[in-house]
């Protein structure tokens, strides 16, 4: 799981088997692709934009059994990237204003909860959630955490 440039300068997800065989992913339409995470089913989670960079303007997506579908955060003025997914489909990810990154989200049943460390003045980050028992880790500041999704 990850993402390469071609020659072109243009930015690939892709995928790698257990054979060590290899695909691109690349979301229909988008002039860039990034995977950043894997479930258990296959399921992969990331970002594409239809702009190049340096403008890029990042959606989430999620690609499963050769389906591709965008899920953005509910606010048209955030950019969305996400960055990690686990066996229950729990989706975390990370709202974007211009280059900046502004917070942390989990998805899980149509729902989008923003994720907030208690008693910090700093926005929080999510950057990982492990497949089978929904444990999210990020930081806050300088503050690292393992939270417990309910």
């Amino acid at each position: 799981m990850g993402a390469f440039t071609d020659s072109s300068g243009k930015r690939h997800g892709f995928k790698r088997f257990s054979d060590g065989k290899a695909i691109a992913l690349d979301f229909p339409g988008a002039a860039q692709t990034e995977a950043f995470a894997i479930n258990d089913s296959g399921a992969i989670v990331g970002y594409y934009s239809k702009t190049p960079s340096p403008n890029l303007w990042r959606h989430g997506f999620i690609y499963s059994n050769g389906h591709w579908a965008t899920l953005n955060y509910p606010n048209s003025t955030l950019q969305t990237e996400l960055s990690g997914i686990s066996n229950s489909n729990l989706i975390i990810g990370t709202t974007i204003k211009g280059s900046n990154a502004t917070g942390s989200f989990l998805y899980k049943n149509g729902t989008f909860k923003n994720i907030v460390m208690p008693n910090s003045n700093v926005p929080t980050y999510a950057n990982g959630v492990s497949p089978g028992k929904d444990l999210i880790t990020g930081a806050s500041g300088y503050t690292g955490f393992i939270a417990t999704c309910k």
